[in-house]
């Protein structure tokens, strides 16, 4: 969901759904942007981290850039 805004989102849902043009204008899509992404990447891996049925497994955090093909650890 990197390349789609949530008013696009919004104009087809109240496309597809005119009765619901009231709902739809309060929703949250959840969609991040690129300046978020390092905080969304930290807040996964710690829910992966806290998750009980993976204890013992080591969870990592990374970031690939995809215009350059750089792949960089977040560190957490």
């Amino acid at each position: 969901m990197t390349h789609i805004t949530e008013d696009e989102i919004r104009d087809f849902a109240k496309s597809k759904n005119p009765d619901a043009v009231v709902d739809v204008e309060k929703m949250d899509f959840g969609l991040w942007k690129k300046e978020h992404l390092e905080q969304s990447i930290k807040e996964d891996v710690l829910k992966l981290r806290a998750e009980k049925s993976l204890n013992g497994l080591e969870v990592y955090g990374f970031a690939l850039e995809t215009q350059t093909g750089v792949v960089r650890e977040i560190s957490i």
